[in-house]
């Protein structure tokens, strides 16, 4: 792909620039078009996509109603609902389980910086952050359907979005400016 972009651009500043934006437009294309066979097709990947999705909300659901009952909250869940004593109860929905992001995330670091130590661990890492954020999200609309229901719509469809992705923002903001990339004299010591 380098060399097919170096023929056709005259600016050898741009290069890596765009190179990172047809990257990233794959990743996301690649995202898009295994998204939409997972949708459109039952028993996608043998069914292991549905049981993913079922864990992963499964967890989600179980961790939040684990916190909750320490802090005392009469609580259960069943699956991927979470049922509070004297509120409706929520269903931890595909959507809000967070994998755009962490397929997002994880194309990103990929792509983005030459720093490969650096990228074994830290894609793992930001993965249970953003999961660990997802729980604490969940966690929150809880509470704030319990105490707070009239403010709940807005809650879920706007205030924890915003923190959601600006907390994975700055986890990305942070591999940018401190991890990405290998430091020359680090690599001239190595040699």
């Amino acid at each position: 792909m380098q060399l097919l972009l170096q023929k056709f651009l005259g600016n050898k500043k741009l290069l890596q620039p765009l190179r990172f934006a047809v990257s990233m437009a794959v990743v996301y294309t690649a995202w898009r078009i295994f998204k939409y066979f997972a949708e459109h097709y039952d028993n996608f990947l043998w069914g292991g996509w549905e049981k993913f999705q079922n864990l992963l909300g499964n967890f989600i659901a179980a961790s939040t109603v684990t916190i909750l009952q320490f802090f005392g909250y009469s609580i259960h869940h069943n699956g991927r609902m979470i049922m509070v004593d004297g509120a409706r109860p929520i269903f931890v929905a595909d959507l809000c389980l967070g994998i755009a992001p962490l397929v997002i995330f994880t194309g990103f670091i990929l792509v983005f910086g030459n720093h490969h130590k650096n990228k074994i661990w830290f894609i793992p890492f930001g993965l249970s952050l953003i999961l660990l954020i997802n729980i604490l999200r969940m966690l929150a609309l809880v509470l704030v359907l319990v105490h707070y229901n009239q403010y709940f719509g807005m809650a879920h469809d706007y205030v924890y979005v915003v923190i959601t992705y600006g907390l994975i923002f700055l986890l990305i903001m942070w591999w940018m400016e401190k991890l990405a990339f290998t430091s020359t004299s680090n690599s001239n010591t190595a040699q």
